[in-house]
């Protein structure tokens, strides 16, 4: 189980201090979980622990509890004297002066009960700590002593993939965890038992070394745990919450008018009801959203239905702030409602193609399809039932069978979808350009694309939508080989509306690249925040996927490390297992890992590596290719050549599939590493093919390197900011400062000192990283390795405490979280680690 550490700290201390504590969390938070883990951690350092676990059903009997719990040592009898041995029990094990009492389920515990162990208390104080649905203000027993309450809140989606894996001793799926963590509101106990659901009847397999949820994962069996959520509603409450749920979210005053405001009140009490701020409305949402499901798939009762006939369901979000270029964390509300809104459209298409097999509506169920779990697979099905000889109109069936191709392309190969796209335009002559686009679309993503391939331009009679099809294709190809003024002139003039193949974010995704590739960044980090808040007001995955990737490779570029760990999230946390969505998201674990490794989180960046090789580990733009994050992880870990060996086989990879972009920028950072002119001359001809600034202003940077040419370091410094290599400019000036010193050339060392502080003041702080290759400190802080020093020298915990003047408990702290970041799990292990990195001084 994930460790709530703050938490349990906190506790500690309080309790340390004389105060009592509370824990609060509504079913399903893990408060029992915590409660143990506190009680071991008490135990360890020494106090006698008493636990008590309240039971619903003995609530109403007096000392109920404490009669099972006392009874084996004093023969305790009910009644009122059985009150006094109950009493005399506590005090006993209390006059050693160590005595922590830890009651679970403190809700159901009965007043008698209640009353022995806090009269007991009074007569020699002891620590208290009592777990409990509702926070102290509407507790029962206001005679109780004040304490320090902690509130357990839902998990994170990162916290929930941890416990899930740990649970099932394999990686899971970033979709299944996404809707696990959609459905459970991040509670670690609905998650829990979604998850064991799921395994027990198979909708959960490991297939690939990763555990996979191929089908929908509601089940009657999770009845159990929805009825631990509505304990102690009433009829009406439940009433409400039926048709709330089967409405979706409504604004105040709408929930208001249809369940009352007193209904209301309760049911936001309970934790059951809570209302989001989105575009300025008030919206209502039923938590867990698996609550809600439950009631969905319970038949509607008719006057609910009728109340229901006139509402629609609004988004929820915390749009992101492009002005301030940073997205909001994702939280389970909004997973939950861009899992809804695809499941409505879904829903929607569905219902128009059974009732009319055209291709019309096939193209519309399988775009919509697409977007939730299982498109791929519904594909051969809808395709085969759908005469397309003769239902809807030639563009459809173009449509469709360009569709058609496109799974055969996934699931099959890329040559046998190119031979049904020549069937299907043989068939639908007149089609021949769009089917020319999907063709090119197949050759670039499946096995690369020469650049000869792109050099005849676009029939001007065509269509205007064929036409524009073919000019988003060709800047997308053209991108891919680095060309970026060709696919600039491609895109000019055209509008950024969805097309007949290509999506509006799939456009504005050719159009940012485009502007990176050319150098202009700023312009480019403004329209990747603009698409990434245009998706998520739409509540579309794959958008949001294709926005957060453009976010992420912005301020990755820039060392913004944070974001794009949060981009990454909000990614992970939509995603589906759709084709469209795989490929951004490759992008977004890379970088994920990669950024993970520099903060010092190696568990988390092995996880994303782990997680890009099951999509694959390789595609055609940048940082889409796992060689970069396990080059990066290798450097961190001491082993140099070994790390230089593998991004230059990456890039040979990539540039043989005809990645070529995302090769030179791979081979930029191998020259950066290990500048090398023998190697740079061998690669000359690789880079002259890549034109822009985004490569021109890197290729000068390693080639000054090179040559140990200060002056165009300096120079080529605001190159390399203005393309948004932020930390990259910061050690141009390094270099150059330290080249005019090694050349006893003061002056010209002082005016490039000058220059660099002028420019870094205008950073703000944590949004760039000037120290992205680094070694042992890529991992532990200066703190932290000088623990780790010592640890690896044989000292015990006692030892180190004493040493550095810290208290057991914080030493045991540091160790911990050295050896989570390091990937050791023993001391052993840890001091094989340093021999590794650090290097001898």
């Amino acid at each position: 189980m994930v460790e709530r550490r703050v938490s349990t700290d906190d506790a500690l201390a309080y309790l340390a201090a004389g105060v009592d504590v509370t824990v609060v969390g509504r079913p399903g938070s893990g408060r029992t979980t915590f409660l143990h883990g506190l009680g071991n951690e008490l135990e360890n350092a020494g106090y006698r622990v008493v636990r008590v676990v309240g039971v619903a059903a003995l609530s109403a009997s007096p000392l109920g509890v404490l009669y099972a719990l006392v009874s084996g040592e004093n023969g305790l009898q009910p009644g009122l004297p059985a009150l006094k041995v109950a009493v005399d029990w506590f005090v006993a094990k209390a006059e050693s002066g160590n005595l922590r009492v830890l009651i679970d389920d403190a809700d159901c515990l009965d007043e008698m009960s209640w009353g022995a162990i806090l009269s007991a208390q009074a007569t020699h104080p002891f620590g208290i700590v009592s777990c409990e649905l509702h926070s102290r203000g509407e507790a029962p027993l206001s005679h109780r002593r004040r304490s320090y309450e902690v509130d357990l809140p839902p998990l994170n989606r990162e916290e929930i993939e941890q416990i899930l894996s740990n649970r099932g001793g394999a990686p899971v799926d970033p979709g299944t965890v996404s809707r696990i963590f959609g459905k459970s509101f991040g509670l670690p106990g609905l998650a829990v038992g979604l998850w064991d659901i799921g395994c027990q009847e198979k909708t959960i397999t490991l297939e690939g070394g990763a555990f996979v949820a191929r089908d929908d994962l509601w089940s009657p069996a999770l009845g159990r745990l929805i009825d631990r959520q509505l304990a102690g509603t009433k009829r009406r409450e439940r009433d409400a919450l039926e048709m709330l749920s089967h409405a979706g979210s409504l604004d105040l005053d709408a929930t208001i008018d249809r369940v009352g405001s007193k209904i209301l009140d309760r049911l936001e009490e309970k934790g059951l009801v809570r209302f989001e701020l989105s575009s300025g409305r008030l919206l209502s949402v039923v938590t867990p959203p698996l609550v809600a499901e439950h009631f969905r798939h319970t038949p509607l009762r008719a006057h609910h239905s009728r109340q229901l006939s006139s509402i629609a369901m609004p988004w929820i979000d915390d749009p992101a702030d492009a002005a301030v270029h940073a997205a909001p964390a994702p939280n389970a509300l909004f997973v939950r409602a861009v899992h809804e809104r695809s499941r409505s459209r879904m829903l929607v298409a569905r219902t128009a193609w059974v009732q009319q097999q055209s291709a019309t509506t096939a193209v519309e169920y399988l775009d919509a399809r697409d977007r939730t779990t299982s498109g791929a697979r519904l594909t051969p099905a809808v395709v085969g039932a759908t005469a397309s000889e003769s239902s809807g109109d030639e563009l459809s069936q173009a449509q469709l069978g360009i569709w058609q191709a496109g799974w055969t392309a996934r699931n099959i190969g890329v040559d046998a979808a190119l031979a049904e796209l020549a069937t299907l335009e043989s068939r639908l002559p007149a089609f021949a350009a769009l089917v020319d686009a999907a063709r090119l679309r197949l050759r670039i993503e499946g096995v690369g694309s020469a650049p000869e391939e792109l050099a005849p331009g676009v029939d001007a009679d065509l269509d205007a939508k064929v036409r524009a099809e073919l000019h988003y294709v060709r800047a997308y190809g053209m991108l891919t080989l680095g060309r970026f003024e060709s696919a600039a002139a491609e895109l000019d003039g055209l509008d950024r509306e969805s097309g007949l193949i290509t999506t509006w974010a799939e456009r504005d995704s050719v159009r940012c690249l485009t502007l990176i590739g050319l150098g202009r960044h700023s312009s480019a980090l403004a329209l990747a925040y603009e698409v990434l808040d245009r998706a998520r007001s739409q509540l579309d995955a794959a958008a949001i996927c294709n926005g957060a990737y453009l976010a992420a490779f912005c301020q990755f570029l820039q060392g913004n490390n944070r974001e794009v760990l949060t981009l990454a999230e909000t990614a992970l946390a939509v995603a589906s297992t759709s084709a469209r969505q795989s490929t951004p998201l490759l992008g977004l674990v890379c970088m994920a890992s990669i950024v993970a490794g520099r903060l010092g989180d190696a568990q988390l960046a092995h996880v994303r590596i782990d997680q890009g090789e099951r999509m694959g580990g390789e595609a055609h733009l940048p940082t889409m290719s796992t060689s970069w994050p396990r080059g990066q992880m290798l450097l961190s870990t001491g082993h140099r050549q070994e790390a230089l060996r593998t991004m230059r086989e990456g890039a040979d990879a990539l540039w043989g599939r005809g990645a070529r972009w995302s090769a030179v920028l791979e081979n930029l950072i191998e020259l950066e590493l290990a500048p090398d002119r023998e190697r740079l001359d061998e690669l000359s001809d690789r880079l002259d093919a890549v034109d822009g600034e985004f490569v021109g202003a890197l290729r000068a940077y390693v080639e000054m390197l090179i040559d140990g040419d200060p002056e165009g370091l300096t120079a080529v410094a605001p190159r390399l900011a203005a393309t948004g290599r932020v930390g990259i400019a910061i050690n141009a000036y390094e270099h150059a400062i330290r080249m005019f010193e090694q050349e006893q050339r003061p002056d010209m060392a002082a005016t490039a000192a000058r220059e660099a502080a002028e420019y870094t003041a205008g950073l703000i702080p944590g949004t760039y990283d000037s120290l992205r290759f680094r070694s042992a400190d890529i991992v532990l802080t200066e703190r932290e390795m000088q623990l780790a020093q010592l640890v690896a020298d044989g000292r015990t915990n006692q030892q180190i405490a004493a040493e550095l003047v810290l208290s057991v408990r914080t030493v045991e702290s540091h160790v911990h979280r050295i050896m989570r970041k390091t990937a050791t799990r023993s001391r052993r292990e840890l001091h094989a680690y340093l021999t590794r990195v650090v290097p001898p001084v």
